[in-house]
Protein backbone atom coordinates (compact mmCIF):
# COMPACT_ATOMS: atom_id res chain seq x y z
CA UNK A 1 0.00 0.00 0.00
CA UNK A 2 1.11 3.77 -0.90
CA UNK A 3 1.39 6.70 1.87
CA UNK A 4 -2.26 7.73 1.07
CA UNK A 5 -3.79 4.77 1.08
CA UNK A 6 -2.52 3.87 4.18
CA UNK A 7 -4.04 7.84 5.12
CA UNK A 8 -6.90 7.17 3.89
CA UNK A 9 -7.67 4.05 5.76
CA UNK A 10 -6.72 5.29 9.10
CA UNK A 11 -8.25 8.33 8.83
CA UNK A 12 -11.65 6.93 7.45
CA UNK A 13 -14.23 8.01 10.25
CA UNK A 14 -12.93 11.80 10.18
CA UNK A 15 -13.88 11.74 6.18
CA UNK A 16 -17.12 10.41 6.78
CA UNK A 17 -18.70 12.35 9.38
CA UNK A 18 -17.72 15.63 7.01
CA UNK A 19 -21.14 16.13 4.63
CA UNK A 20 -21.45 19.05 1.91
CA UNK A 21 -24.16 21.78 2.38
CA UNK A 22 -27.49 21.38 0.78
CA UNK A 23 -26.96 24.10 -1.37
CA UNK A 24 -24.00 21.79 -2.84
CA UNK A 25 -27.05 19.01 -3.22
CA UNK A 26 -29.33 21.60 -5.05
CA UNK A 27 -26.76 22.30 -7.59
CA UNK A 28 -26.39 19.51 -8.21
CA UNK A 29 -29.62 17.72 -8.73
CA UNK A 30 -30.17 21.21 -11.30
CA UNK A 31 -27.29 20.32 -13.22
CA UNK A 32 -28.45 17.12 -14.08
CA UNK A 33 -32.44 17.92 -14.69
CA UNK A 34 -30.98 20.57 -17.29
CA UNK A 35 -28.49 17.90 -19.03
CA UNK A 36 -31.34 15.60 -19.20
CA UNK A 37 -33.92 17.91 -20.51
CA UNK A 38 -30.80 18.86 -23.31
CA UNK A 39 -29.99 15.03 -23.84
CA UNK A 40 -33.60 14.21 -24.35
CA UNK A 41 -34.24 17.30 -26.49
CA UNK A 42 -31.25 16.34 -28.79
CA UNK A 43 -32.13 12.65 -28.79
CA UNK A 44 -35.92 13.65 -29.74
CA UNK A 45 -34.15 15.93 -32.50
CA UNK A 46 -31.57 13.17 -34.09
CA UNK A 47 -34.65 10.61 -33.99
CA UNK A 48 -36.77 13.20 -35.99
CA UNK A 49 -33.85 13.82 -38.33
CA UNK A 50 -33.08 9.94 -38.66
CA UNK A 51 -36.48 9.20 -39.53
CA UNK A 52 -36.79 12.51 -41.93
CA UNK A 53 -33.69 11.30 -43.63
CA UNK A 54 -35.30 7.71 -44.35
CA UNK A 55 -38.20 8.74 -45.73
CA UNK A 56 -37.03 11.24 -48.02
CA UNK A 57 -34.33 8.84 -49.00
CA UNK A 58 -37.07 5.96 -49.27
CA UNK A 59 -39.12 8.43 -51.72
CA UNK A 60 -36.32 9.49 -54.03
CA UNK A 61 -35.60 5.07 -54.40
CA UNK A 62 -39.11 5.23 -55.20
CA UNK A 63 -39.13 7.84 -57.68
CA UNK A 64 -36.10 6.46 -59.08
CA UNK A 65 -38.01 2.87 -59.52
CA UNK A 66 -40.79 3.85 -60.96
CA UNK A 67 -38.46 6.32 -63.90
CA UNK A 68 -36.55 3.57 -64.66
CA UNK A 69 -40.15 0.96 -65.14
CA UNK A 70 -41.60 3.60 -67.26
CA UNK A 71 -38.25 3.89 -69.40
CA UNK A 72 -38.09 0.49 -69.53
CA UNK A 73 -42.00 0.20 -70.71
CA UNK A 74 -41.18 2.77 -72.83
CA UNK A 75 -37.99 1.54 -74.53
CA UNK A 76 -39.72 -2.29 -74.90
CA UNK A 77 -42.64 -0.27 -76.26
CA UNK A 78 -40.70 1.54 -78.88
CA UNK A 79 -38.80 -1.78 -79.67
CA UNK A 80 -41.88 -3.48 -80.35
CA UNK A 81 -43.22 -0.35 -82.20
CA UNK A 82 -40.01 -0.60 -84.57
CA UNK A 83 -40.03 -4.67 -84.86
CA UNK A 84 -43.94 -3.86 -86.17
CA UNK A 85 -42.70 -2.25 -89.06
CA UNK A 86 -39.74 -4.16 -89.92
CA UNK A 87 -41.78 -7.63 -89.84
CA UNK A 88 -44.54 -6.19 -92.08
CA UNK A 89 -41.58 -4.50 -94.46
CA UNK A 90 -40.53 -9.11 -94.50
CA UNK A 91 -43.59 -9.98 -94.78
CA UNK A 92 -44.46 -8.16 -98.06
CA UNK A 93 -41.03 -9.23 -99.20
CA UNK A 94 -41.69 -13.06 -98.45
CA UNK A 95 -45.41 -12.38 -99.79
CA UNK A 96 -44.17 -10.98 -103.16
CA UNK A 97 -40.91 -13.50 -103.79
CA UNK A 98 -43.93 -16.57 -102.80
CA UNK A 99 -46.37 -15.13 -105.30
CA UNK A 100 -43.44 -15.33 -107.73
CA UNK A 101 -42.38 -18.38 -106.70
CA UNK A 102 -45.58 -20.29 -107.04
CA UNK A 103 -46.43 -19.09 -110.03
CA UNK A 104 -43.62 -21.27 -111.73
CA UNK A 105 -44.46 -24.10 -113.35
CA UNK A 106 -41.60 -25.66 -111.79
CA UNK A 107 -42.22 -24.74 -108.62
CA UNK A 108 -41.38 -27.40 -105.70
CA UNK A 109 -43.62 -27.43 -102.40
CA UNK A 110 -40.59 -28.80 -100.43
CA UNK A 111 -40.06 -25.16 -99.96
CA UNK A 112 -42.97 -24.54 -97.83
CA UNK A 113 -41.87 -27.17 -95.56
CA UNK A 114 -38.42 -24.91 -95.15
CA UNK A 115 -40.83 -21.69 -95.04
CA UNK A 116 -43.21 -23.27 -92.17
CA UNK A 117 -40.58 -24.04 -89.80
CA UNK A 118 -39.13 -20.73 -89.92
CA UNK A 119 -42.66 -19.38 -89.01
CA UNK A 120 -42.75 -21.97 -86.27
CA UNK A 121 -39.52 -20.69 -84.73
CA UNK A 122 -40.30 -17.28 -85.76
CA UNK A 123 -43.45 -17.61 -83.40
CA UNK A 124 -41.75 -19.67 -80.51
CA UNK A 125 -39.66 -16.16 -80.21
CA UNK A 126 -43.16 -14.09 -79.94
CA UNK A 127 -44.48 -16.20 -77.34
CA UNK A 128 -41.25 -15.65 -75.46
CA UNK A 129 -40.69 -12.52 -75.92
CA UNK A 130 -43.83 -11.69 -73.00
CA UNK A 131 -41.54 -13.51 -70.70
CA UNK A 132 -38.60 -12.60 -71.13
CA UNK A 133 -36.56 -10.86 -68.60
CA UNK A 134 -35.93 -7.03 -68.83
CA UNK A 135 -33.35 -6.33 -71.53
CA UNK A 136 -33.33 -9.40 -73.27
CA UNK A 137 -36.64 -8.27 -75.83
CA UNK A 138 -33.72 -6.38 -78.24
CA UNK A 139 -32.02 -9.96 -78.43
CA UNK A 140 -34.90 -11.83 -79.08
CA UNK A 141 -35.93 -9.17 -81.49
CA UNK A 142 -33.08 -9.17 -83.42
CA UNK A 143 -33.21 -12.97 -83.88
CA UNK A 144 -36.83 -12.37 -85.26
CA UNK A 145 -35.34 -10.33 -87.63
CA UNK A 146 -32.75 -12.43 -88.45
CA UNK A 147 -35.59 -15.24 -89.48
CA UNK A 148 -37.39 -13.10 -91.38
CA UNK A 149 -33.97 -12.02 -93.18
CA UNK A 150 -33.19 -15.56 -93.80
CA UNK A 151 -36.79 -16.59 -95.25
CA UNK A 152 -35.94 -13.54 -97.48
CA UNK A 153 -32.68 -14.99 -98.41
CA UNK A 154 -33.99 -18.18 -98.47
CA UNK A 155 -36.56 -17.22 -101.49
CA UNK A 156 -34.11 -15.18 -103.27
CA UNK A 157 -31.64 -18.19 -103.63
CA UNK A 158 -34.22 -20.16 -105.10
CA UNK A 159 -36.03 -18.08 -107.36
CA UNK A 160 -32.73 -17.21 -108.87
CA UNK A 161 -32.15 -21.04 -109.44
CA UNK A 162 -35.29 -21.54 -110.69
CA UNK A 163 -34.67 -18.36 -113.27
CA UNK A 164 -31.12 -19.68 -113.63
CA UNK A 165 -32.93 -22.99 -114.85
CA UNK A 166 -35.56 -21.57 -117.00
CA UNK A 167 -33.01 -19.34 -118.49
CA UNK A 168 -30.96 -21.81 -119.38
CA UNK A 169 -33.50 -24.30 -120.51
CA UNK A 170 -34.75 -21.54 -123.03
CA UNK A 171 -31.20 -21.35 -124.33
CA UNK A 172 -31.17 -24.74 -124.80
CA UNK A 173 -34.47 -24.86 -126.38
CA UNK A 174 -33.20 -21.86 -128.88
CA UNK A 175 -30.18 -23.75 -129.66
CA UNK A 176 -32.38 -27.03 -130.63
CA UNK A 177 -34.86 -24.98 -133.14
CA UNK A 178 -31.58 -23.51 -134.86
CA UNK A 179 -30.39 -26.53 -135.38
CA UNK A 180 -33.35 -28.27 -137.03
Amino acid sequence: MDNLEKFISQNRADFDDKSPPARVWDKIDIKKQTESKKISFWRGFKVAAAVLLLLTSGAAMGIAFMNSQNASTLASNTLTDEFLEVEQFYQKEINVKVKKLTSMKDYDTSVNEDLDQLDISINELKSEIADAPRGSEAEIISTMINNYKTKVELLERILDRMENTKSTDDKNIQNESTDI
